[in-house]
């Protein structure tokens, strides 16, 4: 990297006010982030190569709430405030970024970000980021994984308030014979693909194998490896967690952000009519987006989207009865 990008992404400053003067400094700092520091060494140069330091003063706006989030923030020092249609969203500190889930899900609702403190970050515009993504399959896995185990979260804290949708588990006739392709296919979320490659989709569904349980059966228990999940296509699944229980029906899919957080189950889940479903292991999905780097990318996009949403509904539901402390 020459002297004259350095400067350049120095934005003016001299090499003596900056904490990253280098592309190698960039560099070794991204390796200290724990959802960044076993990635490839190539992947982890460009964005260090594509970031650029910024420096903000307590009440400075790091997000304008007029405009879309255009890039993310990787705060290195100090703290910052996120907050979305007047609700408060989190407060980003170190090894915390910002930005991230509405820049990949292209949200153009923009969010208000200020720094409390004064803040330090590295910020790399949405382009080089999908760059990254594109070029490094290793980066969108761990975006897709730590997503997932945001979700998990975030849907556990929903339903423990009763405020999560699920699927009405209505009957459906009971199919005595297999489920055949187009089954499959529609019971898959064929509408998903609509605009993709059907090829990847037509692969996994293959990949599929149709399960059947009887009342009373067990899918899994709270603890288990969360090792495939289930796509249901007649029946109702109850599921029974340490402070919440849910019932899921046709329709619905089951287990798989645990699958792709590799987190253990987080609830019991049994047979509470007799089901029909089809079975897919979590790599499967995995492998599959690895071979179609266009999917992949639209897939984290969709789930960035949903995480975005998703954190809306936990701060409404905060800022509608906020946690006390019992010890006051």
């Amino acid at each position: 990297m020459s002297e004259a990008l350095d400067t350049a992404f120095g934005m003016g400053m001299g090499e003596g006010d900056l904490r990253f003067p280098s592309v190698l400094d960039r560099l070794i700092h991204l390796r200290t982030l724990p959802t960044l520091g076993r990635l490839a060494a190539s992947g982890l140069t460009y964005v260090a190569s594509h970031a650029v330091e910024r420096h903000f003063e307590p009440g400075e706006l790091v997000y304008s709430p007029d405009r879309p989030v255009d890039a993310v923030h990787f705060i290195a020092e100090g703290r910052v405030r996120v907050e979305q249609e007047g609700l408060h969203i989190l407060d980003g500190v170190p090894p915390f970024v910002i930005g991230f889930f509405p820049v990949l899900s292209q949200s153009t609702t923009g969010q208000r970000a200020v720094a409390v403190e004064p803040t330090v970050t590295l910020e790399l515009a949405r382009p080089a980021l999908l760059e990254v993504f594109e070029d490094d399959f290793g980066f969108l896995e761990n975006a897709i994984r730590q997503m997932s185990r945001q979700m998990v979260e975030m849907q556990r804290e929903l339903e423990a308030r009763g405020l999560l949708e699920r699927s009405t588990p209505e009957q459906t006739p009971y199919p005595h014979e297999p489920l055949d392709l187009v089954e499959r296919l529609d019971l898959m979320g064929r509408d998903f693909y609509a605009d993709s490659n059907i090829e990847p989709f037509v692969q996994l569904v293959r990949m599929a194998q149709e399960v059947r349980y009887e009342p009373g059966d067990l899918l899994w228990e709270t603890g288990d490896p969360s090792s495939w999940g289930l796509n249901v296509a007649h029946g109702v699944v109850r599921c029974e967690g340490e402070d919440r229980v849910f019932r899921v029906g046709p329709g619905s899919s089951l287990g798989y952000i645990e699958c792709y957080g590799v987190l253990p189950r987080s609830y019991r889940a049994t047979a509470e009519t007799r089901v029909v479903a089809l079975r897919q292991p979590g790599e499967a999905f995995i492998d599959v987006l690895e071979d179609h780097p266009k999917l992949a990318l639209s897939v984290a996009s969709m789930m960035a989207g949903f995480v975005l949403g998703l954190s809306l509904k936990v701060a409404q539901a905060q800022a509608a009865a906020p946690v006390t402390d019992e010890s006051e």
